[in-house]
């Protein structure tokens, strides 16, 4: 019964619904911009302290033997890993002001330092090799795959011999000019010719880097990593003799930097929920008082409060079913065409966030907006009586009653009376 009270109301306020899905759709495509600007400027900054710290994991540990490493990773704080065995620096002549690490990475620490191949793989043969567009273009060559790249390179630093190295490019990646050190990434296979029988701890010792083994770790959680990587440490016994860093991104300062960004976004959201509070509001305001006889009616048919307070509610969610899919497609297009002219600064070109979240939170965020707009109107269509219905109608129905005047020429009963009045107040004879 009263979902078909639900039906007849609503498509009896025609005019109504296309004001009032039209408020609901605005009010949604706002918040949705709202949140894909916010969403993207939290990761476009993200990203930005990310590229310039050079690697996006939580924690590094270099200088580290084969046995500190399986020591660390199995720790029950670590959640994943990347390895790394240093070989040195590339030291050819067309590099200079730019350092280029040779080094053997698995697929995790080159993801987690962007310097993943994007065309190409990461080598697999002992002649293979990997570069950035950067790399490439300092010792100007093309971006292409199977040329032939020459390295000169130092296993002692404290030596002026280099050892020249040749090697054909098997994969490639677009540079990161933020981070401070290109990688050049060589097969394990290339890594066990040239470190056969070095004693990493030696090396390590002696401050060479030669052959050393270095680590990228998640732990899993990001909470006070310095005492996290200590505690690791001691656990491994390795405090004072391996080193470690924390990652900046993650740092205090650069998260309140972040929360300074979004901080305008977060205000414009709450002038949203007004705005589209007061408007939603006065639409249910006027549907309700132009209903006002309609519910005094079902008052009188026995209609609860309740059941009336069913009825606005559910023609305000019908309207949400519109209103709300509408805002959220235009308001994703909208934010996505304002990310690029409103993320600047960031180093790289700003990308859309693509996140389920975003079409969840301002979907609720919509849909609370018109249920607190309608707490208001239900209440008053809810307590209305029969008698008050009735009452509003007369005075609206008096009001606009046209009330008759008499002619202003004489009339039949103004003559009875004036000739009544002539013939009391003639002399008798």
């Amino acid at each position: 019964m009263i979902r078909t009270l639900i039906n007849r109301s609503f498509f009896s306020n025609k005019l109504r619904n296309l004001i009032a899905i039209f408020a609901i759709a605005l009010t949604t495509m706002m918040f949705t911009s709202l949140f894909v600007l916010s969403q993207s400027m939290v990761k476009n900054l993200q990203d930005m302290n990310f590229q310039t710290a050079g690697y996006d994991s939580h924690l590094t540990f270099s200088s580290l033997t084969d046995e500190d490493m399986d020591a660390i990773v199995s720790q029950d704080a670590v959640r994943d890993w990347g390895r790394s065995i240093v070989i040195g620096v590339a030291e050819n002549e067309e590099l200079t002001g730019r350092q280029v690490e040779i080094r053997y990475g698995d697929e995790n620490f080159a993801r987690s330092c962007f310097s993943l191949p994007t065309t190409g793989t990461l080598p697999q043969a002992e002649d293979e090799i990997a570069l950035d567009t950067i790399t490439l273009d300092k010792m100007g060559l093309p971006h292409e795959l199977g040329q032939e790249i020459t390295l000169q390179w130092r296993k002692d630093l404290n030596s002026e011999v280099y050892t020249t190295s040749h090697f054909t490019l098997c994969g490639y990646w677009n540079g990161n000019s933020a981070a401070m050190a290109s990688m050049a990434w060589v097969s394990d296979a290339f890594v066990q010719a040239e470190c056969a029988g070095i004693d990493q701890a030696a090396q390590r010792d002696n401050g060479q880097i030669f052959g050393t083994g270095m680590l990228h770790v998640n732990l899993r959680s990001d909470r006070d990593l310095a005492g996290s990587a200590e505690h690791i440490l001691a656990d491994t016994r390795l405090s004072g003799i391996a080193s470690y860093g924390t990652n900046m991104a993650y740092d205090s300062s650069s998260n309140q930097n972040i929360i300074r960004e979004v901080l305008p976004m977060a205000i414009c959201m709450v002038l949203v929920f007004l705005s589209g509070y007061l408007i939603i509001y006065n639409i249910f305001q006027i549907s309700v008082a132009g209903d006002i006889r309609f519910y005094g009616r079902l008052k009188t048919l026995g209609t609860s409060r309740r059941q009336i307070k069913k009825i606005v509610y559910g023609q305000a969610r019908r309207l949400c079913l519109i209103g709300i899919p509408i805002g959220l497609l235009t308001g994703y297009l909208a934010g996505v065409v304002l990310v690029p002219f409103l993320i600047t600064g960031t180093g790289t070109d700003a990308k859309a966030s693509v996140n389920p979240l975003i079409f969840i939170g301002s979907a609720l965020f919509a849909f609370l907006t018109v249920l607190i707009s309608c707490l208001k109107p239900a209440r008053i269509a809810g307590k209305v009586s029969p008698v008050e219905a009735l009452r509003f109608t007369d005075t609206g129905t008096q009001s606009r009653r046209k009330i008759k005047k008499a002619p202003a020429g004489p009339t039949f009963r103004k003559w009875r009376f004036q000739t009544w009045a002539g013939t009391r107040s003639a002399p008798l004879p």
